[in-house]
C-alpha cells in the first residue's frame, strides 16, 4: 500500500490509523490579544512561541507532533 504525502501511521499500538491527521492550533488566539492589550512584547513572544499547528491521529486522538505553518 502506497501512502501519499502528509498521511501517518499512528504510533499508538492499541489504534494503527493510516491516513492523514488532523491539525490543532498551538496556543489561543483570545490569550495571545489579551496579552497584546497588556503590552505588546508579552503577546509578540506568546505570538512567536504559540505558532504552528500539533498534529493529532483523529481515530486516537494522540498528539503526534508539532508542525510550522
Amino acid at each position: 500500500m502506497r501512502r501519499s504525502e502528509g498521511e501517518i501511521v499512528c504510533p499508538n499500538p492499541n489504534c494503527g490509523f493510516c491516513g492523514l491527521p488532523t491539525k490543532k492550533r498551538r496556543g489561543s488566539i483570545i490569550v495571545m490579544f489579551f496579552l497584546l492589550l497588556l503590552g505588546a512584547l508579552p503577546g509578540l513572544i506568546y505570538a512567536i512561541v504559540y505558532d504552528g499547528y500539533t498534529l493529532i491521529c483523529p481515530q486516537c486522538g494522540m498528539r503526534l507532533g508539532t508542525t510550522a505553518r
